[in-house]
């Protein structure tokens, strides 16, 4: 048996994708031991470092020369009375509807026998594959579309040879990006099983798109299952800290410093230990190289043991609370026991928190940071939080079991009664 595992890292820069990514090849090993487990990457030694029990495969080249714009019709886009983003968006939507029409026609009009090679064993490939996961992630929303477009080709084409696909432990939205709503619908709706990880947005998104009720559950996030592992007898003492600066986080430097602050000055009250907890480790997005900047500290001979799930699970295990810009760093948090202080500036991250919050139901917090009164918020959160975690641990970490049970189940009900047809 051949499986092929699509992701939200193929960089293998995330602490959090890499976890949901380590559950997921975990369960399939465990229902389909002697199988074949391939696993999309551009980083195939990192990725084996940290799940050895998978097959690297490197499509990307293959699918982004099949994706690339204008390769379809050719020459043909020049006779067109259209802008040219309007051909693409065209020649997209068509290599959605009719991927086999559309391999057929870029592999005969394509005369560099290199990369034809490419294209035709990216689909030769996927054509061998029993059945394909999507593993956890939150990249199907207008900040990630050029991810998600790419990666719902190669879904879409496993769809169209009659192959159950699953999505599991999916963040969906927010969608507006026309070409994105569009596609998403053409293959979220063909999907054998979809799960989500939260209960406000993507439900109502995946109706809006045409996904049919019996087609999606509410799981909660697979990276719990992982996080959960890495609870502490006692409650810690530290309080943990996340930032994150990306365009779809919206946060400044300038506030992450009053963030900062606010906390230091609890800290000293509390004689409290701050301590990092870096989730991305990618060059352009540096949890670590951001948070210690805000704290006016430099990298020693341990921050490289940071960079790793079992870096941020350990780290988390010390803390009593955390104050996090970035959701993973929350839901590890959370599965631990130790509540939660979500910091949010873009709609992006409202939903994730908000639905995180949701999933919880007590200890997490959301201080949305564009609020004139979010310094009175957050320094009431802190105190709150600082008293209450023990009382708090109890339900957290049987809000978190629940999730697992969740998720196991919805791996049960795709293996035994789609794959398996038992």
């Amino acid at each position: 048996m051949k499986i092929l595992v699509e992701n939200g890292t193929y960089g293998c820069h995330n602490a959090g994708d890499m976890t949901m990514l380590q559950v997921c090849v975990n369960r399939l090993h465990e229902y389909f031991p002697t199988a074949k487990i391939y696993v999309v990457t551009q980083s195939p030694e990192n990725l084996t470092k940290n799940i050895p029990n998978c097959i690297p495969i490197e499509l990307l080249e293959g699918k982004l020369l099949y994706s690339q714009n204008r390769n379809l019709f050719k020459g043909l886009h020049k006779l067109i009375p259209l802008p040219n983003n309007k051909i693409d968006d065209f020649e997209e939507i068509f290599k959605n509807r009719h991927p086999k029409i559309s391999h057929y026609l870029i592999s005969k009009f394509t005369k560099d026998l290199s990369k034809k090679l490419k294209i035709d064993n990216y689909f030769t490939f996927l054509d061998t594959i029993d059945f394909a996961i999507v593993s956890g992630g939150g990249f199907l929303t207008d900040d990630f579309a050029t991810h998600s477009l790419k990666l719902l080709d190669t879904i879409n084409y496993i769809i169209s040879n009659k192959k159950p696909v699953a999505f599991f432990g999916q963040g969906i939205g927010p969608i507006a990006n026309k070409k994105l709503k569009f596609i998403s619908s053409n293959v979220l709706t063909k999907a054998s099983l979809i799960t989500l990880r939260e209960a406000l947005v993507g439900p109502k998104l995946l109706e809006d798109l045409g996904v049919k009720k019996n087609h999606f559950k509410i799981t909660g996030d697979d990276a719990i299952s992982y996080a959960a592992n890495g609870r502490a007898r006692d409650i810690g003492e530290c309080i943990g800290f996340n930032i994150r600066f990306a365009s779809y986080a919206g946060v400044s430097k300038n506030t992450a410093e009053n963030v900062f602050s606010i906390i230091k000055i609890f800290s000293d009250y509390k004689k409290s230990k701050i301590i990092p907890l870096p989730v991305s480790w990618h060059k352009k997005e540096n949890d670590l190289d951001n948070i210690l900047d805000i704290m006016s500290q430099h990298r020693d001979e341990n921050s490289s043991k940071l960079e790793t799930s079992e870096g941020l699970s350990f780290q988390i295990s010390l803390c009593r609370i955390v104050v996090t810009g970035s959701y993973h760093s929350g839901v590890f948090a959370l599965s631990q026991g130790i509540p939660v202080i979500c910091l949010a500036s873009s709609q992006y991250y409202v939903d994730k928190f908000n639905g995180l919050s949701d999933m919880f139901l007590s200890g997490v917090n959301v201080v949305c940071l564009s609020d004139e009164n979010w310094r009175e918020q957050f320094s009431n959160a802190l105190d709150y939080m600082w008293k209450n975690a023990e009382i708090l641990r109890i339900d957290l970490i049987k809000q978190a079991d629940k999730q697992i049970k969740l998720s196991k189940e919805a791996y049960d009900y795709f293996f035994n009664k789609i794959i398996n047809n038992k």
